[in-house]
């Protein structure tokens, strides 16, 4: 399987209770929320942290 890293523009658990559930971070190596534009930055640094060891 692939790493996965879950990006989200916003804090999803600052929003409606029905937004903090995700499908996807069981699986994710990390989750990025909140940081605007640059979560999507910031989850790429993640995952080529992973990457890269």
């Amino acid at each position: 399987a692939l790493p996965v890293v879950e990006v989200h523009l916003s804090n999803i658990f600052s929003r409606e209770e029905f937004r903090q559930y995700s499908y996807v971070s069981p699986i994710a190596i990390g989750v990025v929320s909140g940081f605007g534009p640059m979560s999507y930055r910031l989850g790429v640094e993640a995952l080529l942290a992973h990457l890269n060891g």
